[in-house]
């Protein structure tokens, strides 16, 4: 009996044990189900934040993208205005230089009527002048052999006006640049000269 006791004694002892070490393993269980179920939730936050940045980038690049665009049309207007401006002051200052001439032509030849032949022929001299700087421009301008050079003193000209900037430095190397195109203009000659 007493045998027998220990026996059952063993056997309760090793079921204990047997149930401590399911408990156990149990624990293992559930513990690497946790870990693996807060891996699965970090990688998606890892996942959402990394779609987010990249979210956040494209938008930057897509703000970026269309302040370039709007600052690029606001020069190519701005560039328009100026051209169209510069035409405009070309004419007047045409129209002025024309009325400067005639103004001088009538007054020679009111002097001319009083007995000043120095007056007239001034007045002739000047007419002569602006008539023929405007042929020449016009001969220039109409040359197809002058094709190129026309397109680079306009190219020369419209680059110095459109890259002049608020700085008084920048003003003065483009005014530079101006002169070097009329200086350039003068080598080709006196035709290309008159187009400037």
């Amino acid at each position: 009996r007493h045998q027998q006791q220990r026996i059952q004694g063993k056997e309760r002892l090793l079921d204990v044990v047997q149930i401590e070490k399911e408990q156990l393993l149990e624990a293992e269980r559930l513990e690497l189900e946790k870990q693996e179920k807060l891996k699965v939730v970090q990688d998606r936050e890892r996942a959402r934040l990394v779609e987010e940045a990249a979210k956040k980038d494209a938008s930057r690049k897509s703000a970026a993208a269309a302040a370039a665009a709007a600052q690029h049309r606001a020069m190519l207007e701005q560039h328009r205005r100026l051209e169209a401006e510069e035409k405009q002051k070309q004419k007047v200052d045409e129209a002025k230089k024309a009325d400067a001439a005639k103004a001088k032509i009538a007054d020679a030849e009111d002097e001319y009527l009083f007995g000043s032949t120095s007056a007239r022929a001034e007045a002739k001299r000047v007419e002569d002048l602006v008539s023929e700087v405007e042929q020449r421009a016009k001969k220039f301008e109409t040359d197809a052999s002058q094709s190129s050079a026309r397109m680079q003193i306009k190219k020369s000209v419209n680059r110095a006006i459109n890259q002049i900037s608020a700085s008084e430095k920048q003003v003065m190397n483009k005014m530079g640049e101006l002169h070097q195109t009329i200086q350039r203009a003068e080598v080709t000659g006196r035709h290309a000269l008159a187009f400037c």
